[in-house]
This record gives structure tokens, sequence and C-alpha cells, in this order.
């Protein structure tokens, strides 16, 4: 099957400012409390990474991710980026100074930098990029999304390159946050940026980008199952559970497909919206002995599907 586009780089931070993402690294301990909104101006500061003046934490943990890419871009790359939540700390912040009783007036610079989409632009800006950007929301299912579109616009020619993120901030105290992402309530809470190249050429791919597919409210799992063989070729698979799956959901996956194991990631980032960016980087921090598929299967609050499948090179590349 041919790839809906090829995964060229991956990086990207995950909780409390780690950037080792091997989540499948045997040693790696999952996490035992929620992460913690460290300061990433200091963070910043120690790893000698630039980052923009007054802006947003939101907007330094995309930079901070974004710069986990080490290779130069073109500026006609597109940039995509996916978020559950967005800007939900300074949003919330502005609100309460605007509404009685508080009434006050809110400084230009915090204004215009509460926009989903300021993430986007500063993460263009320094990328060097010039070309359109897209920031998109469907809460849990925001990357898949927002892949989809990445997809229908490679299929359409409309572009020879994209940077994609995945976006969302932890918050605090937890009462606030799950106000805003209730399923975390018996998890750790995560947060984490992102980040993918893809490209329509193959030449120097470290993988491939097979289905991005998103499926409408309580549809039989059955028939979103149905076409997965034919996406997947002979390579080993390894089921990525997300959101609200239970045991026999994963069986039931594991069984349809053969896959002989499948992977808790959610331990390992914590619990956000798009915490499946994150585990999407992380298997390509992995030297896989062969070229390997990975399924994520994911579901809404509203029983929504979301379905992707990508494949890492092994060694002897394609």
């Amino acid at each position: 099957m041919k790839p809906l586009a090829y995964l060229h780089a991956a990086g990207g931070m995950g909780p409390n400012g780690d950037l080792e993402l091997d989540l499948f690294d045997p040693s790696r301990v999952p996490l035992t409390a929620d992460a913690s909104p460290i300061s990433l101006r200091a963070l910043a500061r120690q790893l000698n990474m630039p980052t923009p003046r007054l802006v947003t934490r939101y907007v330094e943990l995309a930079v901070l991710g974004a710069q986990q890419i080490k290779r130069a871009l073109a500026p006609s790359t597109r940039l995509y980026v996916a978020t559950g939540m967005g800007e939900i700390v300074t949003v919330d912040a502005l609100y309460h100074q605007i509404v009685p009783p508080a009434s006050e007036m809110i400084m230009p610079a915090k204004f215009a930098s509460s926009g989903n989409n300021m993430a986007a632009f500063f993460v263009a800006r320094q990328m060097g990029l010039l070309s359109r950007n897209l920031t998109l929301s469907l809460e849990e299912l925001s990357f898949e999304q927002t892949l989809s579109i990445v997809a229908d616009d490679f299929a359409a020619g409309a572009m020879q390159a994209a940077l994609v993120g995945a976006i969302d901030e932890a918050a605090v105290p937890r009462a606030f946050y799950l106000s805003h992402f209730p399923f975390a309530r018996e998890h750790c809470i995560g947060e984490g940026s992102a980040w993918l190249v893809l490209g329509s050429d193959p030449a120097g791919a470290i993988g491939e980008l097979l289905d991005a597919t998103v499926f409408a409210p309580n549809p039989d799992q059955r028939d979103c199952m149905s076409a997965i063989r034919d996406i997947v070729s002979g390579d080993p698979i390894i089921v990525m559970p997300g959101f609200r799956l239970t045991a026999a959901d994963i069986a039931e996956l594991k069984q349809h497909i053969g896959a002989a194991t499948h992977h808790a990631y959610l331990q390992h980032t914590g619990y956000y919206p798009t915490a499946v960016g994150l585990a999407m980087v992380g298997t390509f921090r992995k030297a896989w002995p062969s070229t390997t598929t990975f399924l994520h299967w994911n579901r809404d609050e509203y029983g929504r599907i979301g379905r992707l499948v990508w494949r890492v090179y092994g060694p002897q590349g394609r």
C-alpha cells in the first residue's frame, strides 16, 4: 500500500521537560505524579535554546518542542498544530481579569498572545517558515484529525513537506485542569510538545504514515478494523491503545491483526488530549531490529474512533 506521506524527522518535549522520549526503554519508570508546569524559560536558558519574548508558557512549550527537530526546513513547509485544549491557562486568567468584580483592562501583549494560533505563528517564525499554517482542535482526536487533513493535502499535491505538532500543557490546580479534561481524574496528568516532519519524497525517510482516519460516533469496531489488514504489511505490529479502551477492546484488536504486543504509552506521557503525538515521536527514538508497524486506536467521549497506522523503518530501511 502506498503511504499517505513519508516521515523524515521526529522530536519534542514531554512532561517535566523530558527530552528522552524513548517510551520503549525498559528502564523507563512510569509517571507517579502529575506533570509539573515547570518554568520553560528557565529550562530554555539551561539548554541554550532561544525562546520568544512576551509569550505564554503554552507558546514556549510549542517552540521548545519544535526546536528538537534537528534539521533545516524549506520555507515552503506547511505548519499544522493539533491541540485539545490550547491556551487554557492564559485565556482563563484573561477571562477572570475582565469579568466583574475585577473588570480590569487587558494588557495588549497578553491579549495578542492568548490566541491558540499564536503557537503556530511563533513556531513558524522560529523555524523560518513562510507558508500557510493551521491550528486544529477536536479534543482527544485532535492529532488524528490533523494528520487526516495533512494526508488530504499531500494527496491533493498542495505541498511537498509539512511540520506537524501536537501541543497541550499541564495546569494547576488539579481541579482546574480536570474541569477541562475530566478523563484524567484517575490518572497522572501529562503535557507535551511533539513534532513530526512529513514529506512526499521517500528519499531519506525514517518511516511512513499509512493511515489517519476519524470515524463518526459509535461505529462498529469490527467495521473500523476491517481495513487494517489491507493497510499493514507483514511487518511486526504493535498496538498503541489510547483513551477509553477496555482490556477486551485491546484483545480484540490484537486478535484481529495478529499483533503480538501492545504498549501502554499513557503511563509514560501522562493523560492529556494529544498524548498520541508524543507516543508517535517515541516510536522513532528506539532502534528497532526490523521495520515495525504501529496501530494507534483512540476513542473520545462522544464515541468517535481515531485510527493511526505508521511504520518505523529498521536498519535496512524500507
